[in-house]
């Protein structure tokens, strides 16, 4: 009795191993998280972001909440050979990745994205009432 709890105990963890290796690529993502930058100007924020081997299609931008998000999938690569054989490393990944940014009264309608080599860039034009001027000092 003893015996056989222990085997279908190894086989049910030896079955949750296999589970999580298959879970774990399929989740794979293309970098750890998305680099970009953000710069605050007079009238309006910009954000660049890398995402490299991402489709246009298959990138999303949304405001909402004050909140800037930007998703991106990039799909699995299907053919791992090349016309002399098969290849002996890959490196790269596939998966979902994505960053909200907070950036708060942002003209919403004026909004604009574009997305090329790679790299989407946003801008994000302040709403009048944020656009800063400084304050004078008196004497």
């Amino acid at each position: 009795m003893a015996h056989e709890l222990l085997r279908r105990r190894h086989e049910t963890l030896g079955e949750l191993l296999d589970k999580m290796d298959a879970s774990l690529v399929r989740s794979q993502t293309f970098g750890t998280d998305m680099k970009s930058d953000v710069v605050e100007k007079y009238d309006c924020f910009e954000v660049t972001a890398d995402i490299p081997g991402a489709d246009k299609s298959d990138v999303k931008v949304d405001y909402e909440a004050d909140t800037l998000h930007i998703a991106a999938t990039r799909h699995e690569i299907k053919d791992h050979s090349d016309k002399d054989g098969n290849i002996l490393q890959s490196e790269r990944s596939f998966g979902s990745v994505g960053r909200s940014y907070y950036l708060p009264n942002v003209d919403r309608e004026g909004i604009t994205a574009k997305y090329k080599n790679g790299v989407l860039h946003v801008v994000l034009p302040k709403t009048e009432a944020t656009k800063t001027s400084g304050i004078k000092i008196e004497d």
